[in-house]
């Protein structure tokens, strides 16, 4: 069970409500502090004015008029003075802290022990006038105070104000951080996300400053790499279409062994080249075919490296129409069939299949497989694997397209090791756009 949550408003609140009750407990230890020591004191200065008033009215009377005195105080409601006739006066003795605490005042002030009683509304206290013993009555002032209504009801109030201040705080700094969340997820996509806000706190503001020029940076970057890439691609086909005709037609003047190998070379440079303008190629201008058919592809592109006489077998299954890029999907198909083959050990299969609400492809080989923890890796551009699958040469360029296009249509690009030996590339595609 996580006792801190985990969302930023549900941490805030969190926050807030400890800080109001570490307040509010404070606020009730000094008010108990006040309550159990300060009140019994004034308590106390203001019961012995009292008592001094009436024990010096009754010094005052004479002797022989004392007793009709006592007795008109007697059905008093405020203020009675009655003789201690040794029977218990009404109420009980004071038990409670503040009750104590002024018993022990009034003795001390009093100068002789005196005892306290409390009655509904009355306090009855033990004094003594000279030789006489009185029990005096006086109205009971409050010192307990209940928890009312009124404070449960302000304690719910603030704590409501809390939890608003929490959400109005979280608010204010989830709003730019959702900008910011989903800009970044479009420069992980590769593409480049509008400017940021560049307002509110300080810090966010900051945040949001600092991301707008990495992003800016991450696109001028990826610009000048794909124009670097597009240039030297573009002009090294030139010198390589030359220098196959030169071969041609100096063919009959060297060794034929010596010509393989050298138009293999230049098909070889051909195929590096035709890979960096596949990358650096806008996919994205491609109109989609809503009607696209995924087998249809897939048997084009076999049925070719079949007339190439490479062992390539398919397992088909029935699928609905798919939104494609259809010349960027035969790319794909192409990269996956050229890298099994590469890599694969000879034979391979290409299958499809209706998953749910997707469709799958799999292209399946027996070569010597990707070790566990590089296979998200090589799925990045310009990866290469050394030594056991890149001994065929490449650029590391043909995995990184094809995750590049299953992106473009809203897809994902899988590797996994097969049982027995071989690599799975398994894509999956959206039925819908």
């Amino acid at each position: 069970m996580r006792l801190v949550p985990a969302s930023l408003f549900g941490r805030t609140a969190l926050l807030i409500l400890a800080v109001l009750v570490l307040s509010q407990a404070g606020a009730l230890v000094l008010f108990r502090y006040y309550n159990n020591d300060h009140l019994p004191i004034r308590l106390a200065n203001l019961l012995i004015a009292q008592i001094q008033t009436v024990t010096a009215s009754l010094n005052a009377i004479d002797g022989d008029d004392q007793p009709a005195y006592m007795e008109r105080l007697r059905h008093g409601d405020y203020l009675q003075l009655l003789p201690d006739s040794g029977r218990a006066a009404p109420g009980a003795i004071a038990q409670d802290t503040v009750g104590r605490r002024l018993m022990s005042l009034l003795s001390a002030r009093l100068g002789y022990p005196t005892e306290l009683r409390l009655a509904p509304g009355r306090l009855w206290i033990k004094v003594r006038n000279g030789p006489g013993v009185y029990w005096l009555m006086l109205p009971r002032p409050p010192h307990e105070h209940p928890l009312p209504w009124q404070w449960i009801g302000v304690a719910v109030l603030m704590a409501l104000l809390a939890v608003t201040a929490a959400f109005a705080l979280a608010w204010r700094i989830n709003r730019p951080l959702r900008r910011l969340t989903a800009a970044a997820s479009l420069v992980g996509k590769g593409a480049a996300p509008p400017p940021l806000r560049e307002s509110g706190a300080a810090e966010i503001s900051a945040l949001s400053r600092a991301f707008n020029q990495m992003a800016a940076d991450l696109h001028t970057l990826d610009a000048d790499r794909v124009l670097l890439l597009a240039s030297v691609s573009h002009d090294l086909r030139t010198p390589l279409a030359r220098l196959r005709l030169g071969i041609e037609m100096v063919a009959d003047q060297i060794d034929d062994g010596v010509h393989d190998g050298m138009v293999q070379d230049i098909e070889d440079i051909d195929a590096v080249v035709e890979q960096f303008l596949a990358y650096v190629r806008d996919d994205e201008g491609e109109a989609v075919n809503a009607d696209g058919d995924l087998n249809r592809i897939v048997s084009a592109v076999v049925e070719r490296y079949h007339r190439l006489g490479a062992q390539v077998t398919t397992r088909l299954r029935t699928l609905p129409a798919l939104p494609l890029r259809l010349t960027a999907m035969q790319r794909l198909v192409t990269n996956l069939a050229d890298n099994a083959l590469q890599y694969g050990g000879g034979a391979i299969e290409i299958e499809t299949a209706l998953e749910g609400n997707m469709a799958v492809l799999r292209v399946l080989d027996r070569g010597p497989g990707i070790p566990q923890e590089r296979l998200e890796a090589m799925l990045q551009p310009f990866t290469r694997l050394e030594p056991s699958r890149s001994g065929g040469g490449g650029t590391g360029l043909g995995l990184a397209i094809v995750a590049r296009i299953a992106k473009l249509h809203g897809g994902d690009v899988c590797l996994r090791n097969r049982d027995g030996g071989g690599l799975e590339a398994c894509v999956t595609l959206p039925m819908a756009a």
